[in-house]
């Protein structure tokens, strides 16, 4: 809980209007008992900065102390003991707000406003992009929809963030101000399709790789390396010298080579459309309507997965048309039945 010394002038009216709120909690808490005990010193110091309002006022500060003058005098009960006397100094201090100079916003929330600004516009845009895919409107690749997933929650996160910031620092000092925002790099529109370019060479990469050499079944050390090479050239120059003194053997007759048996093409399943449209739908967790706009036919979604994810989203395609079938044969059998019964037999 910030101190009473650290609140703006919208801060002290917002911790007066959360007193009246607590004053209504049968059993408030040790925070909301916290709370209720600077109401005497909040009153104290409002009174201050309504009185020294003639010097100037933001136009958010001017906005708040308005409002909340304008409702303190219309609930003063002018035929109680010294209602007269208090709504005279609550309309000498609504003159004094409403002919305050203005002045400008204090570093603190120029900062914030900027942050929030500037977090609305990317979310903006990503907004689009977003709601073009949504809608069918835009085609992507599944690289493309996962990043611009990421980057529309992110975005809207940190537009989130940077509100509650705002409201924040709205109640506090320029000297009592919370953190403002980490700078982040913003992903607008160029950024998204970047980002999912670069996973999608990064993927083919690293499918291309060949695999890595453990530290066990690598190559030697270098020293070990040149020993090897000088026994293998010893070895070589005895063998050479063997084969010089002894006579030269018969050629082996040349092995008869045996073409290999020829293997069987494996033919692709034959896929229904709409199975494989909700096989896929279910795996990128969208609507059946958008996973068609992925593809054609069956055997054009292939592109859009890797050879192991497509292989998983056949089976589940395979599957859905099996139970599909199945129940497609018991309704048929339940008809059947009903048909004999109403025949008799």
């Amino acid at each position: 809980m910030a101190s009473i010394s650290q609140l703006s002038l919208a801060g002290l009216i917002a911790r007066l209007k959360e007193v009246d709120y607590i004053k209504g909690i049968k059993s408030p808490d040790d925070e909301q008992a916290a709370v209720l005990a600077t109401e005497a010193e909040v009153k104290k110091a409002l009174f201050e900065e309504l009185q020294a309002a003639s010097s100037g006022l933001t136009s958010f500060e001017k906005r708040v102390a308005k409002e909340f003058l304008q409702n303190q005098i219309k609930s003063v009960d002018v035929s109680a003991k010294g209602g007269e006397a208090k709504r005279t100094k609550l309309q000498e201090l609504l003159s004094n707000v409403e002919t305050a100079t203005s002045k400008d916003d204090p570093p603190h929330l120029r900062r914030a406003k900027a942050d929030l600004s500037k977090a609305e516009k990317a979310f903006e845009e990503i907004s689009k992009n977003y709601e073009r895919w949504e809608k069918g409107k835009k085609m992507l690749s599944v690289d493309e929809i996962k990043v611009l997933k990421r980057s529309y929650e992110e975005g809207k996160q940190k537009m989130e963030k940077a509100k509650e910031l705002l409201q924040e620092q709205q109640l506090r000092r320029a000297e009592a101000a919370v953190a403002p925002l980490q700078e982040e790099k913003e992903r607008g529109a160029a950024a998204v399709a970047m980002e999912a370019k670069l996973a999608r060479a990064a993927k083919a990469k690293a499918s291309r790789a060949p695999p890595a050499t453990s530290k066990a079944q690598g190559y030697p050390a270098p020293k070990q390396m040149a020993g090897l090479r000088q026994a293998q050239l010893a070895a070589q120059v005895r063998a050479e010298a063997m084969e010089e003194r002894a006579p030269a053997p018969a050629p082996a007759p040349a092995p008869v080579r045996r073409a290999p048996p020829r293997e069987s093409p494996v033919e692709a399943p034959v896929l229904s459309y709409a199975c494989t449209c909700t096989a896929v739908a279910e795996h990128l967790g969208v609507s059946e309507a958008k996973a068609r706009d992925l593809a054609m036919s069956s055997a054009e979604f292939a592109v859009h997965f890797d050879p192991e994810t497509w292989q998983a989203i056949q089976d589940r395609s395979l599957a859905i048309e099996k139970a599909n079938r199945e129940k497609q044969r018991e309704l048929e059998r339940r008809k059947q039945e009903r048909a004999l019964a109403k025949a008799g037999l």
